[in-house]
């Protein structure tokens, strides 16, 4: 603990030479959470941070769906994996929202990543919200077709993976990669949709 933080540090991965680093502060009701890398190698890596909330089944993940541009060009781009199929029933897509809730007697992967241009996605379970907070720099390039959030789930879990900006990281550099979290308690007395939601959020 330093100054009201709690720093986490593993040791200098040999295979990358990377030094990764976790940051964790509270402000008032919500949490902040850096990642850190720092390059200790004599060469420049080209790399982003990655940062995976998991969280358990029982509830459905929210991701925005992109709002930005009109009229007839695209406006976006669908990151998929070779296991991916976007007929899963764990998958639902409203005109707002990419909803995917995670099922314990399905253990086929589904995984999907874009920009959120929004910067933040939800997991909403038992009546709670859980919200996280992250990059969203229209400037920037991301892995995987410039993604900046990528989910997963397989069977009894979920993952929230928040992506940092992709850079060529010198020697002694540090590169930094923030979110926020919050939690907050929600009653529903109905489905959750896509009006549901827009209330909600």
């Amino acid at each position: 603990e330093e100054n009201g933080q709690f720093i986490f540090t593993a040791k200098v991965e040999k295979w990358n030479n990377l030094k990764k680093q976790i940051l964790i502060s509270f402000k008032g009701d919500t949490v902040n959470v850096e990642h850190r890398l720092t390059n200790c190698g004599a060469f420049a890596i080209e790399c982003a941070a990655w940062s995976s909330t998991a969280v358990k089944s029982g509830g459905v993940e929210i991701i925005p769906q992109c709002k930005k541009g009109e009229g007839l060009a695209a406006n976006t781009v669908l990151a998929l994996w070779p296991y991916t199929k976007l007929n899963d029933s764990r998958f639902t897509i409203t005109d707002d929202y990419f909803l995917l809730a995670p099922n314990v007697d399905d253990e086929t992967p589904f995984k999907i990543g874009y920009f959120v241009e929004q910067g933040w996605s939800g997991y909403l379970n038992n009546s709670i919200l859980f919200k996280k907070h992250f990059g969203a720099n229209v400037n920037a390039n991301y892995p995987s077709y410039d993604a900046n959030f990528e989910t997963y789930t397989r069977s009894d879990f979920i993952e929230l993976e928040a992506v940092g900006e992709l850079v060529n990281l010198k020697p002694e550099q540090t590169v930094t990669h923030t979110e926020t979290w919050s939690l907050k308690e929600v009653i529903l007395d109905c489905e959750v949709n896509n009006e549901v939601l827009n209330k909600l959020l």
